[in-house]
């Protein structure tokens, strides 16, 4: 969605207004406008996908980063089809978002680059006949009627071929595995007295290196396959660094013991005893707490490649 300042704006340039973004030319290109939480970003819609552009590609990147700094940039994407610039969204980042998308506007046409006059995709000169503005992922683009038919038989072959195995099962036990070389430093710095609740990200970020090494692709599912796995890293390393503690202290007193009747013990003392139920509670809800917040950034990544492997191509005008 945007908000009341992005849609005026885009009410002042002419543009068209939805609930998920304005766009519509300006100066002779196809713009969008987002935003989100946190940042305000826009999509310039250009040709750029012959070999010709790549210098184009270069003054383009060179320009944004030389202005990175001053407005705030967090993100840039530059592809064939055009480019995205995503802004830090804090006090007063409307009206530099408006002076760096105009200065972006007048470089373009500095460099004479192509915009809503031809296709982005092949160059084809476009008139009212063969002009077609389609979404590709939510962003709006410019085709000649050939490329939209060219696509969307790609599309159509695309759905009609064998689906491709996510592989799930072998992902959730390379998430498994990964899981359980990311609980190791946890049982190693709880064994010293430290708080480890702040490793509950290297769990989640080992599941997932996990679920990627064994050749696991990109779905749905990838995302709750992760954070099953990196929550239950949490619980297993808490619980094994228990028993690795108490079996340290077995040694220091000169105790022998087995490790399954250690495990048994550990298991019974939590459960049964109060004093230590309620402490192995308290230090799991923080690791919970810990390990969420570190997993919040990867949650975020993980949507996204989920999203991406799902993309919408559709024709609107």
């Amino acid at each position: 969605m945007i908000g009341s300042g992005l849609k005026k704006y885009g009410r002042e340039l002419g543009l068209n207004i939805t609930p998920k973004n304005a766009y519509g030319e300006v100066g002779g290109y196809l713009v969008s406008l987002f935003e989100g939480a946190g940042y305000k970003s826009f999509y310039i819609n250009c040709a750029l996908a012959s070999q010709d552009d790549l210098g184009s590609r270069y003054k383009i990147d060179a320009f944004v980063k030389d202005n990175k700094k001053e407005y705030n940039i967090t993100s840039f994407d530059i592809n064939e089809h055009g480019f995205t610039v995503m802004l830090y969204d804090t006090f007063g980042t409307l009206k530099k978002y408006k002076r760096f998308f105009l200065e972006c506007l007048n470089f373009l046409k500095e460099i004479e680059l192509l915009g809503a006059d031809v296709c982005c995709n092949c160059k084809t000169k476009l008139d009212g006949e063969n002009s077609r503005l389609i979404v590709d992922n939510g962003i709006m683009k410019k085709y000649d009627v050939d490329c939209v038919n060219a696509r969307l038989n790609e599309i159509e072959e695309l759905k009609n071929a064998p689906k491709e195995s996510k592989n799930y099962a072998v992902g959730i036990l390379g998430a498994f595995l990964g899981m359980l070389v990311g609980i190791v430093p946890w049982i190693i710095v709880y064994c010293f007295g430290f708080f480890v609740g702040w490793l509950g990200f290297l769990i989640g970020f080992c599941a997932q290196k996990g679920y990627e090494l064994v050749g696991a692709k990109v779905g749905k599912l990838k995302v709750y396959i992760i954070i099953a796995m990196s929550l239950v890293g949490v619980v297993l390393a808490q619980f094994l660094g228990y028993c690795a503690s108490v079996g340290i202290e077995f040694i220091k007193m000169g105790i022998s013991f087995d490790i399954l009747p250690l495990i048994a013990f550990v298991y019974d003392f939590v459960v049964y005893d109060p004093q230590t139920r309620a402490n192995f509670v308290g230090e799991l809800f923080m690791g919970f707490v810990f390990a969420i917040l570190g997993l919040i950034g990867l949650i975020r990544s993980l949507s996204r490649d989920a999203k991406s492997a799902d993309k919408k191509f559709e024709v609107i005008g």
